[in-house]
């Protein structure tokens, strides 16, 4: 069983940002990503430096591809929101509130994923276990993440394979005989993952040696913490300063 974060964006590859202590780029991405959660669109605007500046350190094409996939949840948000919220209606139908809303959404949205993909998922599975060490994060508790994490993304590859091959195998696939077929492509996919996690963790008891559930995984080299890293963490405390001063 391989225990890597190929599925992410950019994880285990070259990147600028490879010069700061992993701790620094978690802590900082995390504190920085809260922050905009909380932010109104002023605050957002004072906000767009650090994701800006992210978009350089690493490949744009990838760092795209992905972000097309969260806006397709947007569609949703512009959808409901807009139909559900109370408040002055455009048009009668569209909430003037609801499509503030939506935009706000939608620009957190993008912010969030650009700073947590290029500072945090750039890490891959095993710099970001020993960062949980580091912050004594219990190992069950660790296990649990980082193994959901994988199979999540294992689980989005096998149903895009499979979706790829209904499609090639039947292109005039329509109607009733379409959901019949998507709905027996996903039932073998949960299956196949249920059979996969058994082995998985037969696997990890194997490799554990019954002493600690990590052990039987390759450990990332020691972590130090150094000037730049304290720096970059000045240069997002005020950013975040700037966020929470514009609400």
């Amino acid at each position: 069983m391989r225990f890597d974060a190929g599925h992410i964006c950019d994880a285990e590859k070259p990147s600028r940002l490879d010069a700061f202590d992993p701790r620094c780029r978690v802590l900082c991405g995390l504190a920085f990503s809260a922050a905009l959660v909380c932010a109104r669109l002023p605050g957002l605007l004072a906000g767009c430096a650090v994701p800006l500046l992210l978009l350089f350190a690493g490949r744009p094409a990838e760092l795209a591809e992905v972000l097309a996939h969260v806006n397709a949840a947007a569609v949703f948000v512009w959808i409901l929101l807009p139909l559900t919220v109370p408040g002055t209606r455009a048009a009668g139908v569209f909430s003037v509130e609801g499509l503030s809303l939506a935009l706000l959404t939608t620009c957190k949205l993008n912010l969030i994923s650009v700073t947590l993909i290029r500072m945090v998922a750039a890490l891959g599975v095993e710099r970001i276990d020993s960062v949980l060490g580091s912050f004594r994060i219990p190992e069950k508790m660790r296990v649990l993440l980082l193994l959901t994490a994988r199979y999540v993304f294992l689980l989005a590859e096998r149903v895009a394979t499979m979706t790829r091959a209904v499609r090639l195998r039947a292109p005039d696939l329509r109607g009733r005989r379409m959901c019949a077929a998507f709905a027996c492509m996903l039932g073998t996919t949960l299956v196949h993952s249920s059979d996969r996690a058994e082995r998985s963790m037969l696997a990890m008891r194997c490799r554990a040696g019954g002493d600690t559930v990590l052990r039987g995984f390759s450990q990332c080299r020691p972590m130090r913490w150094r000037a730049r890293d304290t720096a970059l963490c000045l240069f997002f405390a005020a950013n975040i300063a700037a966020v929470c001063f514009c609400r």
